[in-house]
């Protein structure tokens, strides 16, 4: 980690990536960080023709720690499902619109996108 440069800070930096490279892609941004209660985040949700779009970014300065994707675990799976379940109710969507599950990997500065990363699990 860079001096100075708080956690935070350094996934703000690679959020940032992320939404370049999905810009990039012709994707639209509609929200970033999304929180609904103290757990349930979701860092970028997107729109992609028309799916809804949540994308979960992960870095990593390496792979000792593991491929960031690995960090995706059941556990975060049902945090961003919760989440996605908070942004369509607040938003006043339909549930039958057309959603997905993408994560974002980025080790050092190369990204990995996955579409369809994982199913959307209920409570």
């Amino acid at each position: 980690m860079d001096k100075g440069q708080s956690t935070r800070d350094i996934g703000k930096k690679y959020e940032e990536l992320a939404v370049s490279y999905l810009l990039d892609k012709g994707y639209r941004i509609l929200d970033r960080n999304f929180r609904i209660g103290r757990n349930s985040e979701i860092d970028i949700v997107a729109k992609d023709n028309n799916t809804i779009v949540f994308v979960e970014v992960k870095y990593r300065s390496g792979t000792s720690s593991g491929h960031p994707f690995e960090s995706v675990n059941v556990s975060k799976q049902r945090k961003i499902c919760n989440a996605a379940r908070g942004y369509i109710y607040c938003n006043g969507l339909s549930p039958d619109i057309p959603y997905r599950f993408d994560v974002i990997g980025i080790c050092r500065e190369k990204v990995e996108h996955v579409e369809n990363a994982f199913m959307y699990m209920g409570r």
